[in-house]
């Protein structure tokens, strides 16, 4: 090989502790973004793919490399883009990512031995071999066909450094260029360690980890907008609620899961777009009037045909009770950058009411009485049933996510139509009657002549809570009671069958029916009217008299 100009061989720039090279390095937030770069001026020579290559020999020289089929370089853009600071053939030309001198200084971030970069193109082929201290030696060596650009950094690394590179520059690659429009694929080979890896993929489409989507494309810009986490999905970054991605020809400029827009908070998106570009620090998106105008079609997007598409899937997931997803659009229906009202917000419901297994909130607030309470419940059972077949709805409630964003509907301080919700089971007892069984005639026989008046006992499976209560004395046929009508009284006694005591009094009666009716008389009575009147402490001890003879 002969040097193609001897007079540049031994050239030096400042060393890399100091001077204004190694300020250009230390420009750079993160180390590995020196794959960014390379990967932008790859694209940027019209590469068509490109292969990164993590090789550790058996020495422990770590050679990492990124080859592509692009145009290829000449002596005089080397020496005088490449290798010259802030000086690029891209200048002026706004769908161009970076710019080669600023760019390539990146590759000294992991302080490697030397930098060896082969170009060819038009039947000639060029080596530049740059060393630590920054000097550099282009040489012309064999033609290669057709046209493309190798760099190639080399390092000293252990096997348990060469991991963490390998994993570094993955999570780099996967950062910066994950959405590029190139494919990218990763190699990774130690003749010591893991031996050869599995060829990985790191380009993926331009999408969003999220339940409703909505992709629009204008003007050679992309906007991904969504709403919605998707159940069991792994954590990332993108996954979060308020993610917010920014990129240029498919490479990132700026990716967040904290910072907060105007106008779409709760709004995951994407925008790609030639006119966006980075800041010097080259990870962060600048803030300007072009900015602006990408955010602006973002809160377009999502409060037109994304929060069209939330209203539907929302109805779907409410009305199928798909529980995961349901949950999830619930939370996004709640999000600032929404904005949905209770016309637009469909709740599931435990059971049907009129065939509808959800209605929105407009349509839960007019099928509830007035001034009442929209009655709420974790899963469906004999009470919510016995309501939905009398038209009162109850909502389904597996989670408290659906009680807070109902409350966000209602004001129970209103003073027209004052409005809360409550579970259905403190509103409301459903009494199921179950089989006679002695006990309960035995029991009516020696409450008829006290002051409660009652003519029938009956053995309930009681849905709704009775604050400990046995017994309950309610009107002749009534079976569905609000809390507020539990203490009027009425001829029907029932038994709360999973009473304690009651449980006790008819394992117990079949060898003592007198003694325990007795004691389940007065139980009641205690419980019913307070303390025994005494005309109803005389009764009592007659008939115990009369029975035990």
């Amino acid at each position: 090989m002969d040097p193609y100009r001897d007079k540049q061989a031994q050239q030096a720039i400042p060393q890399p502790e100091t001077g204004f090279v190694a300020e250009m390095v230390r420009q750079f937030a993160d180390p590995y973004a020196f794959w960014r770069e390379l990967v932008q001026n790859s694209i940027d020579a019209g590469a068509t793919e490109l292969r990164v290559t993590l090789h550790r020999s058996a020495d422990g020289v770590v050679r990492s490399a990124l080859a592509d089929d692009g145009c290829g370089m000449t002596p005089e853009v080397v020496e005088g883009n490449l290798l010259t600071l802030f000086s690029s053939t891209k200048e002026g030309d706004e769908s161009k990512v970076g710019k080669y001198g600023v760019g390539f200084v990146s590759v000294f971030s992991l302080d490697p031995g030397r930098v060896v970069v082969e170009t060819w193109r038009d039947g000639h082929c060029y080596r530049l071999e740059l060393g630590r201290d920054h000097s550099y030696e282009l040489l012309e060596v064999e033609p290669r066909q057709g046209s493309g650009t190798v760099v190639a950094l080399e390092n000293t690394f252990d096997v348990e450094a060469f991991q963490r590179h390998v994993e570094a520059s993955r999570a780099a690659l996967t950062r910066w260029c994950r959405h590029a429009r190139v494919p990218i694929t990763l190699f990774a080979s130690d003749e010591t360690g893991f031996g050869d890896s599995k060829p990985e993929r790191i380009d993926v489409p331009f999408g969003l980890p999220a339940l409703v989507t909505l992709t629009h494309e204008a003007l050679g810009e992309r906007f991904v907008v969504g709403a919605g986490s998707v159940p069991e999905a792994p954590p990332s970054l993108e996954a979060h609620e308020h993610f917010s991605g920014f990129y240029k020809r498919g490479l990132t400029l700026y990716e967040s899961d904290t910072e907060l827009f105007s106008g779409i908070e709760g709004v995951r998106f994407k925008v790609e777009s030639e006119k966006l570009s980075h800041t010097l620090s080259r990870d962060n998106v600048r803030r300007d009037d072009e900015l602006v105008r990408v955010l602006e079609m973002v809160k377009q997007l999502s409060r037109g045909p994304l929060r069209e598409r939330l209203v539907e899937r929302l109805a779907v997931a409410a009305r199928e009770r798909d529980r995961a997803s349901y949950l999830a659009l619930l939370t996004a229906s709640s999000l600032p950058g929404f904005g949905l009202g209770a016309a637009e917000v469909t709740i599931a419901l435990t059971d049907a009411v009129g065939g509808a297994t959800a209605m929105t909130v407009r349509e839960l607030e007019a099928a509830t009485p007035w001034r009442k309470p929209v009655l709420t419940a974790t899963a469906p059972d004999a009470l919510t049933a016995a309501l939905a077949a009398q038209g009162r709805p109850v909502v389904w409630t597996p989670s408290g996510e659906v009680e807070r964003r109902l409350a966000s509907f209602f004001d129970p301080r209103a003073l027209l139509n004052p409005r809360s919700c409550r579970p259905a089971h403190q509103e409301l007892v459903l009494l199921e009657a179950l089989p006679d069984v002695p006990l309960c005639q035995h029991l009516a026989a020696i409450l008829a002549a006290t002051s409660l008046g009652i003519r029938r006992a009956r053995l309930a499976r009681v849905c709704g809570e009775l604050d400990g209560r046995c017994a309950l004395a309610v009107p002749s046929g009534a079976t569905l009671l609000a809390r507020n009508d539990l203490g009027r009284g009425g001829p029907e006694l029932w038994l709360d069958a999973n009473a304690p005591a009651v449980v006790l009094a008819l394992r117990k009666y079949d060898a003592q029916p007198a003694e325990v009716a007795q004691l389940v008389a007065r139980l009641v009575l205690l419980e019913l009217g307070g303390a025994l009147s005494e005309r109803d402490a005389d009764h009592l001890l007659h008939a115990s008299i009369r029975e035990l003879g």
